[in-house]
This record gives C-alpha cells, sequence and structure tokens, in this order.
C-alpha cells in the first residue's frame, strides 16, 4: 500500500535524523579505541567550536530563508538566500581575519591550535550553508532531497572517519577532517541542487541583506543564551579539568545524542499540528493538545529509561576502558536530553504568542544561573558535577519556559480533560 505523502515525509524525515543522531554513536567504539583521552577531548572541543560558531555566525538566515518561502516569490526568495550566503561568508571571512590576527598564547590557553579554529571556521561556514539548503529541502517539501543531505553527511563522518583512523591518523585529526568534510560535501551537493532549481540568484541587492540582518540581529541574545546553556559544562570542564576530563564527559555525551533521533522527527512532526491545533483554540482541542504534550514528554522519558537500562548492560563493552568513567554519568546525560526535547515542545506556545523577547531573558537568566551552577559543580564534584550542571540547567529553561507559557498562552495543565465535550477554557 502506497504512503500518503505527510507520511512518506514524516519517515524520510525520522530515517534522517536518526542517521545523523546515530553517527556519533557507531563511531564511539572506534574513537574510544584509537583515541586517548585527551585526543578524544581535542577532537570534542572542535566539534563543539563548529557547533557554537554554526550558532553564532549563521545570522539567522536559515530560519529567516524558512519563512520566506512562503512568503515571497520565487525570484525575490533567490535575491534572499543569495543576501543570506552573503552575510555569513562575511562574518566567517571577518572571524578567520581575526583568528590570524590574534597572538599564539590565546590559542595556547583554549587548548586549540590556531590550524585547528581556521578550520573550524571552514566547517563552520559550509555547516551554515547546508543548513541554509536544509531549510529549502524542508520548506519545498523535497523529503528526500533531505534525507539524501543527511545520509551523505553521515556516511561520509562514518566511512572517510574510519578510513583516517584506522589507515591513516590514529589521532583526533581523523575525526576533525572527515567532519569537516561531510559538512562540505553536504554544501555543494545543497548549492548545486539549488542553483539549479532557482533558488539561488545571480544579483546582490542591499535591500535582502538588510532584510536578512534585520531578522538575524535581534535573535543574537537567545541564540547566544540558548548556545551557552547546551555548552557550559563542557566548556567549564575543558577550562578546569583538561580535556582527557572533557574526553570522558563526551563520551556520555554522544551516547545521550542518540535521543535527538526520537526528539527532532517528533519535534518537527508535532510542531506544525500543535500551531494548527491553538489557532483553532477551542477547549476540546486545548485539552487534546495538552494530553499529547504530555504522551510526547513520556515517550522521551520511555527512551531515555531504555538507553539508561541499556548502559548498565553493555556500555562498558561499547568503550575502551579508559572510557569507562563515562557510565556513571549517562543518566544525568540523559535527563539533559529529556529536558531539552522537553523545551523544544513548550518553547512552541511562546513562539505562537510572539513572546520573543521574553525567551530571550529567560534563556539569559539562565545562562548566567547555569554559568555559576557549573563551575561551582565541576569544581566541588568533578565530571559527575558537569553531567549533573547539564541535567540541571535544561531542566531549569525547560520549567521557566513551561511557567511563562502557561502564563502568557493558559492551558489546562493541571486538570486536563479529555472528554469531548469537556469544558477546558482557561
Amino acid at each position: 500500500m502506497a504512503l500518503n505523502p505527510s507520511t512518506k515525509a514524516f519517515c524520510f524525515y525520522a530515517t534522517a535524523f536518526a542517521a545523523a543522531g546515530l553517527t556519533p554513536f557507531i563511531l564511539l567504539p572506534y574513537l574510544t579505541a584509537y583515541l586517548a583521552p585527551a585526543q578524544f577531548g581535542y577532537a570534542a572541543s572542535f566539534l563543539m567550536l563548529v557547533s557554537i560558531c554554526t550558532n553564532l555566525f549563521g545570522c539567522g538566515a536559515q530560519g529567516y530563508i524558512s519563512v520566506s518561502y512562503f512568503k515571497d516569490a520565487k525570484n525575490l526568495l533567490a535575491e534572499k538566500v543569495t543576501a543570506g550566503i552573503y552575510c555569513v561568508a562575511v562574518i566567517h571571512i571577518t572571524a578567520a581575519v581575526a583568528t590570524l590576527s590574534l597572538p599564539q598564547k590565546l590559542f595556547d590557553d583554549t587548548g586549540l591550535h590556531r590550524d585547528t579554529i581556521l578550520l573550524g571556521l571552514v566547517a563552520t561556514f559550509s555547516f551554515n550553508l547546508a543548513l541554509i539548503w536544509l531549510a529549502i529541502f524542508q520548506a519545498s517539501g523535497r523529503a528526500d532531497k533531505y534525507l539524501i543531505a543527511r545520509l551523505t553527511q553521515a556516511a561520509v563522518e562514518i566511512g572517510f572517519g574510519l578510513f583516517l583512523l584506522i589507515e591513516i591518523m590514529q589521532n583526533a585529526h581523523a575525526r576533525i577532517f572527515s567532519y569537516a568534510t561531510a559538512l562540505a560535501v553536504v554544501a555543494i551537493y545543497g548549492f548545486w541542487h539549488c542553483w539549479r532549481r532557482g533558488f539561488v540568484s545571480s544579483s546582490l541587492k542591499k535591500s535582502s541583506v538588510a532584510a536578512v540582518l534585520s531578522f538575524g540581529i535581534p535573535m543574537l541574545p537567545h541564540i547566544a543564551a540558548g548556545t551557552a546553556i547546551v555548552h557550559i559544562d563542557r566548556l567549564v570542564t575543558g577550562a578546569i579539568l583538561g580535556a582527557g576530563s572533557l574526553g570522558v564527559l563526551m563520551v556520555a555525551v554522544q551516547y545521550g545524542m542518540t535521543m535527538t533521533a526520537v526528539i527532532e522527527p517528533l519535534s518537527k512532526t508535532f510542531t506544525p499540528w500543535l500551531f494548527g491545533k491553538l489557532k483553532e483554540a477551542s477547549g476540546d482541542d486545548k485539552a487534546l493538545v495538552v494530553k499529547r504534550t504530555y504522551q510526547y514528554f513520556i515517550v522521551l522519558s520511555a527512551v531515555a529509561l531504555a538507553l539508561a537500562f541499556l548502559t548498565n548492560s553493555f556500555f562498558d563493552y561499547l568503550v575502551d576502558p579508559e572510557y569507562h568513567g563515562a557510565t556513571a554519568l549517562v543518566p544525568l546525560i540523559l535527563i539533559g536530553y529529556v529536558m531539552q526535547g522537553c523545551y523544544a515542545a513548550m518553547v512552541n506556545y511562546l513562539l505562537f504568542v510572539e513572546k520573543t523577547k521574553l525567551l530571550s531573558a529567560i534563556t539569559v537568566g539562565v545562562t548566567a544561573v547555569g554559568t555559576c551552577a557549573s563551575y561551582f559543580a565541576i569544581l566541588e564534584f568533578g565530571i559527575m558535577g558537569a553531567a549533573a550542571a547539564f541535567a540541571f540547567n535544561n531542566m531549569l529553561l525547560f520549567l521557566l519556559v513551561w511557567a511563562a507559557a502557561a502564563h502568557w498562552h493558559p492551558m489546562p495543565w493541571a486538570h486536563p480533560s479529555f472528554r469531548a465535550n469537556a469544558n477546558t477554557s482557561p
């Protein structure tokens, strides 16, 4: 029996996110077997650098182009895509020039070599381009192209990465080079497809550049704070405990990242349905939304419990004995990822009522609290404190966003009724 288009699209996206989420898990046994904790930590620092810079240097282009796809004619959309590429390129070139002009001692203090940081900027630029193409694939209903891009990235990361690791170099650069190469391949593939379909213009207009900047710049506080919440514990761990401890922590984090294979496709499916129901705004619709949201929370918790059980069963067989200290960290890391998934559901309520300034204020506040919590927890409890801080910071963000959402868009959270004719209006 043929699948309807929406079901087929969900299957494509679920497969794509599963490939992205499982890639670190598949590589984990090989990386821990060939790399000492300090080398694993160095590779993790590179991936963390790319993740942070991608968020900060993306200029909101991905989100702006997603919105513009549904508002603008194709020729105007193409001009905005070109403007987005231009803005992203200028930011990365500026960052590269700044990197070349900084004193060497600064790089010695950060633990990453200057050449590694420059390669990270190249990878970040590729990543931001790839996100633009993925946004176009998703908005245009080309879930098949989205899947091809994600599978290509996973295949290059795994295949080329293992080749480098086993045959060429038994150090962190095997993971670094393969990851950067995978992002470049996806960026080139997406550009080729979008150029052929007329989504990229050969002209650059100041008005389009200004439009991209006016959308992206106000979002920077929220993006920066949200990025910091995700990475605070790892940055503080590397600074206080060193690359070896960071490597052990990142083993637990990469295991926990398998949660994204569940969170992302569920979120992509849940969000448009949620917005549709919130727009209808009847009592029964609100009750159904609450029910589905709680069910979403339960699914995430059940997956985390299953992963925690598997940890006790085989995790020590999965990684090299040097990394067995990560086993005790996994439950706290999984709690953190569950909180991230729950936040991803609740933040939609604030976005629906356009309370983005409030959202930025919450994320900045949690960043300040989370930085202090991470610092003192790691000083007191070492690497276990880092895992606890990761769980705490994400839980705090989730609970504050839930409280704000309940205030600005009241829903029957405390006493939901799921009967068809129940009066569930606030």
